[in-house]
C-alpha cells in the first residue's frame, strides 16, 4: 500500500469517527432534552446498552 493511500484511508476513518462522535453527542443531548433525568430514561439507556455491549464483544 502506498503512503498516499494509507494517509487517505486514515483520513477517511478519522473523519468518520469525528462525525460519529458529534452525532452521538446530539443524540444524547436530544434524549436528555426530551426525557430529562428520569427513571424511564435510565431504563431506556440500560436497555439499549446491553445489546450494544453484547454485539461489541
Amino acid at each position: 500500500m502506498k503512503k498516499e493511500q494509507l494517509f487517505k484511508a486514515a483520513g477517511v476513518i478519522t473523519v468518520a469517527s469525528i462525525i460519529s462522535k458529534v452525532l452521538g453527542f446530539f443524540r444524547e443531548t436530544s434524549l436528555a432534552g426530551v426525557f430529562g433525568a428520569t427513571a424511564a430514561t435510565d431504563a431506556y439507556l440500560v436497555a439499549t446498552m446491553i445489546p450494544w455491549i453484547l454485539f461489541s464483544v
